[in-house]
């Protein structure tokens, strides 16, 4: 695309009303998602001892992601993840600006979630509130390892779960969150579970805990880009459909847009013609 379309294809988002829509949906969704699954991680307890505290935890983030997409994936799709707005890029399914926009505002709700938290919680609750460390034994390869299969396993769920909803395509609440459930059963006792860049740093900054944090952001964002090319490229997403009007045979892609459109506004909430929406539901 030359420099030119681009800007007109910036010019026409930015115009949207929708597109704001999503970027403040982006920013609440991502504050609250945060705020209640770091939340969880608080000792209440002056002595520490918690044995509860990782079934807590996984059922806390993975409640409120379902909650979150439930309530707002009509808007934005619910990213609320860095890795997982930068696997929507990679798959084309949105645009560099739409990214860029995305991504600052999940970064900016996710430091001021962490400042609301660190001021709720008692003063001996507050060392190293929420950060993600590495575990006693665990190398680098390993921390980096499980973060990458934790975000692979969210990503491909949130990919497979989309779904056609009020002319929108739009993830279904139930595999978003239980796929977050099980990540943090799989990763918290050995990396906290990061799987998002967005809830990793701000912790990091607040505490200045900057002791393999590369792996938080590193390990993510390339799991969530295999996660997302596995389900493109292990389904047939591609369906042959015949245009009405034209009797012609058209390729529509499965996806939160039509790659042949990659050129227009690659938003995530694309229409459809009404005449295809059954044979997208049963994809």
């Amino acid at each position: 695309m030359k420099p030119k379309e681009y800007f007109e294809v910036v010019k026409g988002e930015v115009r949207e009303r929708h597109f704001w829509k999503s970027v403040r949906c982006e920013f609440l969704g991502t504050l609250l998602y945060v705020l209640f699954g770091c939340a969880a991680t608080v000792t209440w307890n002056p002595d520490g001892h918690d044995p509860f505290k990782t079934p807590r935890v996984s059922a806390s983030f993975g409640l409120v992601e379902f909650l979150l997409v439930s309530s707002l994936g009509h808007a934005s799709g619910c990213q609320l993840n860095p890795a997982l707005t930068v696997s929507l890029l990679c798959t084309r399914y949105i645009t560099l600006f739409r990214t860029v926009c995305h991504i600052s505002v999940q970064l900016i709700a996710g430091l001021i979630s962490s400042a609301i938290l660190y001021g709720l919680v008692p003063e001996y609750s507050r060392h190293h509130l929420a950060v993600n460390e590495i575990g006693l034994g665990v190398t680098h390869a390993q921390a980096f390892g499980i973060e990458f299969l934790g975000t692979f396993i969210f990503v491909f769920s949130y990919f497979s779960s989309l779904r056609r909803k009020n002319e929108k395509l739009v993830p279904k609440a139930l595999p978003c969150g239980v796929s977050i459930t099980i990540a943090h059963l799989f990763a918290i006792e050995a990396t906290g579970c990061g799987i998002n860049p967005a809830r990793s740093l701000p912790p990091a900054i607040f505490h200045s805990a900057w002791s393999n944090h590369w792996i938080f952001w590193i390990g993510p964002i390339l799991g969530g880009i295999v996660g997302a090319f596995t389900f493109e490229y292990t389904r047939d997403c591609s369906i042959q459909l015949r245009n009405p009007q034209d009797r012609t045979s058209n390729q529509l892609v499965y996806s939160l847009q039509s790659k042949e459109d990659v050129a227009s506004s690659l938003s995530l909430n694309t229409e459809v013609p009404a005449e295809q929406n059954e044979i997208i539901d049963e994809l």
